[in-house]
């Protein structure tokens, strides 16, 4: 097999990596041009671990972001709850205090977990995950219509807290793989 050569149209060995005609570079039977890297492969060189490792940090920001916004669900949610409950004649205001400050609690909770997760984002998103599904089960438990109430938003927190475990592994993975920059 042999290699004709782009500048000038002659033909050379196979083995040649310059132009017997010409001498200028020709193209080798392996392209070594850039591939792309993606699910869970880890780029072979360190530019592009470097840029992997900058694109995985940007997608384990959502796992924060996640957190963050359910910390201010949970706050809001405690909010409405007392602003519509307070004024109701059957109701126990220290029931009512109780019932805000645990679901406010549980916001603190979240937005706890959102900024260890700008630090730690793998078992801050799967404790987060664990949490929010949990929640959301005792709720459905308590009153089957909950599961319908905000369906959406709550699809949209696990979804983003799903990719944001993806990205932790992978980014752990990555790491593992890298050489130490000590």
């Amino acid at each position: 097999m042999s290699i004709i050569c782009p500048h000038c149209n002659v033909e050379n060995e196979d083995a040649s990596e310059f132009c017997r005609e010409c001498g200028k570079a020709l193209p080798s039977a392996a392209p070594t041009g850039p591939r792309v890297v993606t699910g869970s492969a880890i780029a072979s060189t360190s530019l592009g671990q470097n840029v992997q490792e900058k694109e995985l940090k940007k997608k384990c920001r959502q796992a924060s972001i996640a957190l963050f916004a359910a910390a201010v669900l949970q706050g809001i949610t405690g909010i409405a709850l007392y602003a519509f409950l307070k004024n109701e004649p059957n109701v126990d205001m220290q029931k009512l205090q109780i019932l805000v400050g645990v679901v406010v609690g549980i916001g603190v909770v979240f937005a706890v977990l959102g900024f260890w997760a700008r630090v730690n984002p793998l078992p801050a998103s799967i404790v987060g995950l664990v949490l929010y599904v949990t929640l959301h089960a005792i709720d459905a438990v308590a009153d089957p219509s909950a599961l319908l109430r905000g369906w959406i938003i709550k699809v949209i927190v696990v979804v983003a807290l799903i990719n944001a475990i993806q990205a932790g592994i992978t980014y752990r993975q990555l790491k593992a793989k890298m050489p130490s920059q000590d």
